[in-house]
């Protein structure tokens, strides 16, 4: 298949002229705090979901509100008696209330749902318990209209039938229905899928993550393949997309983005058979379910002496540029950081942050500015959230080399509260 190719002129936003106009770092000296989510929310603040150290070694859920500038305005430990959750995902409708998912160990693995106020108070928590399950983790949370809450739920065992499934909540708690996709009923070539992320485009929803598919002329062996599938506005499958056979692509998906109506295309990475061996993937596809094209980007964009390259999170600037978050392995060390590529995935301009390589997250804000969630080590055995904003002008794209990113990091005061959520 040929390199997918848009050829457009390009007008981008350089790493040169980002600024940054505030950072903060989130936990307590002495335990590890992970970022798993962060979204704006009706008063242009933000919700952080993460998680921190409890008693037992266990680790609690950890969900922070903050003013427009990131400064916390309220902080609060999940509890479920002696049971333990993890937030994954959050939403935020037009009334402020907030409403996350995530997993629940309760003997088993379930996925699970709450409310909140707009002052953090708990409306409702549901656990969704299914005996035809075993496991089940919700990764993925949208708002829908009349207020119903879609929850993308991955029930990841390999010998499950239905591994990705589709809740539709009221925004009273209750289950109106459930709905499976890319069932090997229907696909029998499918094993063992994994989702990731649920996106609504053009009035359809996309799913994106990995399966393992087999050729239909050695339907024994199965190939780890990035997956696209895609729901109509009535929430029926419209089709199941595994990128890459054609070409022997092995590899993930992490991330869709409509381009226009018709095209769209997958932020991914694409493997060999070296662990480390890696490297960013955009996938392009129109609204057939039908591959287009793809842009493999090599470990040299990076710099030399790369090993590996991973792409963890994208957004949009404009239709043909976009800020990724990075990581790079080079000289036994991984680092992390921003680019700016377009849709040949041609790096543009490239800032490194630090090191480590725990999973971030980067969203696009109202003001078209970016705000980054990532763990940061400040001493061993003290991970703590660190978020940063990214402060932007429009100019003509040059590649400048940019220096490592050096930062005092001064911690945030917590006001945590420990909030105890009973199973309903």
């Amino acid at each position: 298949m040929k390199n997918f190719v848009l050829i457009v002129a390009i007008f981008l936003v350089t790493l040169s002229s980002i600024s940054q106009k505030w950072e903060h770092i989130y936990g307590e000296p002495n335990k590890n705090e992970i970022a798993e989510h962060i979204i704006e929310i009706y008063d242009n603040g933000y919700y952080i979901l993460g998680t921190t150290e409890g008693e037992n070694e266990l680790y609690v859920a950890w969900n922070i509100k903050t003013d427009i500038n990131g400064n916390s305005l309220y902080d609060k430990l999940i509890f479920h008696n002696i049971y333990t959750q993890v937030n994954y995902s959050a939403a935020s409708d037009n009334n402020g209330n907030i409403y996350t998912c995530g997993a629940i160990l309760l003997n088993d693995t379930w996925p699970i749902v709450a409310k909140y106020d707009s002052c953090g108070q708990k409306v409702w928590c549901r656990a969704f318990v299914d005996d035809y399950y075993d496991y089940g983790v919700a990764k993925d949370i949208i708002i829908i209209e009349d207020n119903k809450v879609l929850v993308l739920v991955n029930h990841d065992m390999e010998d499950y039938i239905d591994q990705a499934v589709l809740y539709c909540i009221n925004n009273d708690g209750d289950l109106l229905w459930s709905k499976p996709y890319a069932s090997k009923n229907q696909h029998p070539l499918i094993d063992n899928l994994s989702v990731y992320n649920l996106n609504n485009y053009n009035n359809s929803y996309f799913i994106d993550g990995y399966c393992y598919w087999a050729y239909p002329d050695d339907p024994d062996h199965f190939y780890l393949r990035p997956l696209f599938i895609k729901v109509d506005s009535l929430f029926n499958e419209e089709w199941v997309l595994p990128f890459g056979v054609a070409d022997s692509i092995v590899g993930e998906a992490y991330g869709t983005i409509a381009l226009n109506d018709s095209v769209y295309f997958g932020m991914g990475v694409r493997r060999s058979s070296a662990t480390y061996n890696k490297n960013s993937l955009l996938m392009f596809f129109n609204d057939q379910g039908e591959e287009i094209g793809y842009n493999q980007i090599a470990n040299e964009g990076f710099g030399e002496n790369v090993e590996f390259n991973l792409m963890a999170k994208i957004a949009p600037i404009d239709d043909t540029s976009f800020v990724t978050k990075f990581y790079i392995g080079k000289n036994d060390t991984v680092y992390h950081g921003e680019t700016i590529i377009d849709t040949s995935g041609t790096i543009h301009e490239m800032q490194i942050r630090g090191t480590g390589g725990a999973i971030p997250d980067m969203i696009k804000t109202q003001d078209n500015n970016f705000l980054v969630a990532i763990e940061v080590e400040e001493n061993k055995g003290d991970k703590d959230i660190w978020v940063y904003n990214l402060i932007k002008t429009l100019n003509r794209c040059h590649s400048i080399p940019i220096p490592m990113y050096t930062t005092a990091f001064v911690r945030e005061e917590s006001n945590r509260a420990a909030l105890i959520l009973p199973i309903a």
